[in-house]
């Protein structure tokens, strides 16, 4: 893991169940790192996968300007995934 991959990040975006945003990742880079990659090691010499890390949450957000919402298309879901499990 490198901290460019890190600073791709998108900032701002919603953050999933664990309630960690983006930003915390991107502004502790520095001090995350070391700990992310001895984590991450672990999970791929374990072959052991967080199980937290697999929860999301969907929010269904209205299409603006639909005349009509009682139809599935104007309605659009997102899922909000872990970041640290987006990072893995």
């Amino acid at each position: 893991m490198t901290p460019d991959q890190i600073t791709r990040l998108s900032g701002y975006k919603a953050p999933g169940p664990d309630s960690i945003c983006n930003i915390v990742f991107k502004e502790c880079t520095n001090t995350l790192l070391p700990y992310l990659l001895h984590l991450f090691n672990a999970v791929f010499s374990h072959q052991v996968y967080f199980q937290p890390w697999r929860c999301f949450s969907t929010v269904v957000l209205r299409k603006p300007g639909k005349p009509n919402y009682s139809v599935p298309k104007a309605f659009c879901p997102i899922a909000l995934l872990n970041t640290t499990g987006k990072l893995l």
